[in-house]
């Protein structure tokens, strides 16, 4: 089933019930939905667009598509037949993107900054 939404608040539902999540956007800044599908440990292929290359490693963590239709095609078909490839990726984005995005690194980084930030002034 292919489903196209609009804008959701229960990402984590669809997110759950997704095998495969795509972005097909001619741009983005760092797609945060890309970020929740990785966090999800779903396979990922986006448009190479914006931050997305910061975020997919092209065949390690899901694919990066030139903004090809035919291309961008050809990968989503591989993943439709590949399920264990699907969970590779989807395993690996997970793993990254935990370690980059996690609340707590997040927090910490912000933490940081002030420190730094206070010691300049004081």
């Amino acid at each position: 089933v292919l489903l196209f939404t609009s804008w959701r608040k229960d990402i984590n539902l669809i997110n759950a019930a997704a095998d495969i999540a795509v972005l097909t956007s001619l741009n983005e800044g760092t797609p945060v939905s890309i970020i929740e599908a990785m966090a999800s440990g779903k396979a990922v292929i986006s448009s190479n667009v914006g931050g997305v290359e910061d975020l997919i490693k092209h065949k390690v963590s899901g694919f990066v598509s030139e903004l090809d239709v035919e291309t961008f095609s050809q990968y989503l078909a591989i993943l439709l037949k590949d399920n264990q490839l699907c969970q590779t990726y989807g395993k690996t984005a997970q793993d990254a993107v935990l370690t980059k995005y996690h609340f707590k690194r997040l927090v910490s980084d912000i933490e940081q900054l002030y420190s730094n930030s206070y010691k300049k002034i004081v």
